[in-house]
């Protein structure tokens, strides 16, 4: 088992949340009840705010504190340059936050959240790609021990 075991099992369990959320709104029509939509909205940002805050508190953590500059460089980055998904989501469940807004403006819902699952899986692809590699090689002694 590598050290990001962990972080890729709960990838995959939010992409399937994702998966399942698309579908609800792809199957939605006007003046349909958005009840299904909203609580498998609330599933997947309870599953995503885990995730990152675990997510910082131990990879992104571990990887900038390394003396491997390399991999702390590239964890940085990865940092940066993502850093804000946690934020955007936050805002996204502010904006969005009962059945009843999203009923409102369905297809302005339908267009952010299709823009920020965007975001989730470009994260996604980059963290499993780049990311959770180097982290496997750099603590190999930490084998299944991310959380």
């Amino acid at each position: 088992m590598a050290f990001s075991d962990r972080f890729r099992r709960q990838h995959d369990a939010a992409t399937l949340s994702a998966r399942n959320l698309r579908a609800l709104v792809e199957r939605h029509r006007p003046g349909g009840d958005t009840i299904p939509i909203a609580v498998q909205l609330a599933r997947l940002f309870s599953a995503l705010r885990s995730h990152l805050a675990e997510e910082e508190r131990c990879l992104y953590r571990a990887l900038t504190a390394t003396s491997n500059r390399d991999a702390a460089a590239l964890a940085r980055r990865f940092h940066q340059d993502m850093g804000s998904l946690a934020w955007d989501w936050e805002e996204f469940m502010q904006r969005w936050a009962s059945s009843t807004v999203i009923a409102l403006d369905f297809a302005g819902f339908e267009y952010a959240l299709g823009r920020l699952l965007a975001a989730l899986d470009h994260r996604i692809e980059c963290e499993n790609a780049t990311l959770y590699p180097v982290a496997d090689a750099l603590f190999p002694d930490l084998q299944g021990k991310a959380a």
